[in-house]
């Protein structure tokens, strides 16, 4: 009689398939509109000026520094099954940059790095601030890297670049993405 029920079991598995043990053992949390936000400030490189004015048609350098972590995620339920997670598929992606006091500058070799990840660091050559900017593959691999990171570590990222903007202008560089957590449930 056991013999029975085990083979009876092994038939119902088999007739069945495994995608039903799959969807009942994982499950994915689709979280939409997870941004990371990185404040850079524009400097003066020590050639640009003279007398105290910014020569005209210079590209001044601009970079900053951030620490982002598991509490960068305003999604509970990502952090409490953060040790469960096997898996993260970046469903869209956005990189976009503004400045204050206004957009319409050019930043050239926008670099968004952090040690440690694969892909980094990335850079997109020119850039239109204001616009968003369509990204590649590579960042989409790098985003992914990125958030498997930080879900297990502090990940310490900076942005720099050089922009056609006056000395102390704001740069904020935002990356905004939706993500599905696959999450092994045993």
């Amino acid at each position: 009689m056991k013999k029975l029920i085990i083979f009876a079991g092994i038939a119902m598995l088999s007739l069945s398939g495994c995608d039903k043990i799959k969807d009942a053992t994982s499950k994915d949390i689709k979280v939409k509109g997870v941004k990371f936000d990185f404040t850079a400030v524009v400097t003066d490189d020590g050639v640009t000026k003279a007398g105290g004015i910014i020569k005209t048609n210079k590209l001044l350098p601009f970079g900053g520094t951030k620490e982002v972590n598991i509490d960068d995620f305003k999604n509970q339920e990502v952090k409490d099954n953060k040790d469960k997670i096997k898996g993260i598929t970046i469903e869209s992606l956005v990189v976009s940059a503004t400045t204050v006091p206004n957009d319409g500058y050019t930043v050239t070799d926008l670099k968004i790095e952090a040690p440690g990840v694969t892909g980094s660091p990335q850079v997109i050559s020119t850039y239109k601030v204001g616009e968003p900017y369509t990204t590649t593959t590579a960042m989409n691999n790098f985003v992914e890297a990125f958030v498997e990171k930080v879900l297990k570590e502090n990940v310490s990222v900076t942005v720099s670049g050089k922009i056609d903007a006056p000395e102390n202008t704001i740069v904020k560089v935002t990356i905004e993405c939706d993500i599905v957590f696959k999450v092994n449930l045993l």
